[in-house]
């Protein structure tokens, strides 16, 4: 009895143990996934505004010219 209780337990652990694991794992993916694609997000806005705006003002600078 104990035998077959030690073995159904051990595996049911490891088991727990692993799902905890990888929920960690992947929740930490998806928090890194998501920090990195917002500061790529963020650096790619910013840039592209500063573009815009500097591109629109020299059109209306070779406009006046």
């Amino acid at each position: 009895m104990t035998i077959k209780a030690n073995r159904t337990k051990s595996p049911m652990k490891t088991s727990i143990k692993m799902l905890l694991g990888a929920g960690i794992f992947l929740s930490a993916l998806i928090l890194a996934f998501v920090i990195s694609t917002r500061v790529m997000f963020e650096r790619d806005i910013k840039p592209n505004l500063r573009f815009s705006q500097s591109q629109t003002s020299g059109q209306t600078a070779s406009y006046l010219a």
